[in-house]
């Protein structure tokens, strides 16, 4: 019975220590609320628009492995440069009342314009290579769950289903 209590105790202590030891900050995360701290603003369309993200890119990007919604894009932040806090697309989803939510970032790259024998790299992540637009690509879920990653392409959880105007092609990722 000594022996039983004495490891009941045992494994009280590491519990108790182990919750004390403060964990390890995830860069990553404090970046993306970061980023989910600047692009609050642009939950509002309007606001986005305001901003410069007024050029549309694509129609609603949907696929078989999910969807991305409509891309709006900053023209002036398009070059070699790469900024985590200032992402040069705006990613939407359609809704059936008619307006847009914000569901993610995308930053891209022409590819003309970048120099390096390696992709461009954010948040411990490789671009993507996307022939179809010439640019180098990372996506950023930060306004809507994906359940296949924060940086995958595409996200099952975006639909374009009250869209009037979709692309069914493939697009980073597939």
């Amino acid at each position: 019975m000594k022996v039983h209590r004495h490891r009941i105790i045992s494994v009280a202590a590491m519990l108790v220590a182990a919750c004390r030891e403060p964990a390890e900050p995830d860069p990553v995360a404090q970046q993306l609320d970061s980023l989910r701290a600047v692009t609050t603003a642009y939950q509002s369309f309007a606001a986005a628009k305001a901003a410069g993200y007024e050029v549309k890119i694509t129609e609603c990007m949907a696929d078989a492995q999910g969807a991305m919604g409509f891309h709006y894009g900053k023209g002036a932040l398009i070059d070699a440069n790469v900024s985590a806090l200032e992402p040069e697309v705006m990613m939407y989803e359609p809704h059936s009342n008619g307006e847009l939510k914000l569901v993610g970032v995308e930053y891209v790259v022409p590819l003309s314009e970048w120099t390096s024998a390696t992709p461009p790299q954010l948040y411990g992540q490789t671009f993507q290579r996307n022939e179809m637009f010439q640019v180098w690509a990372l996506h950023a879920w930060i306004w809507k769950d994906n359940p296949q990653g924060v940086f995958a392409s595409w996200n099952p959880n975006v639909s374009c289903g009250a869209s009037a105007s979709q692309t069914r092609a493939s697009h980073v990722g597939g």
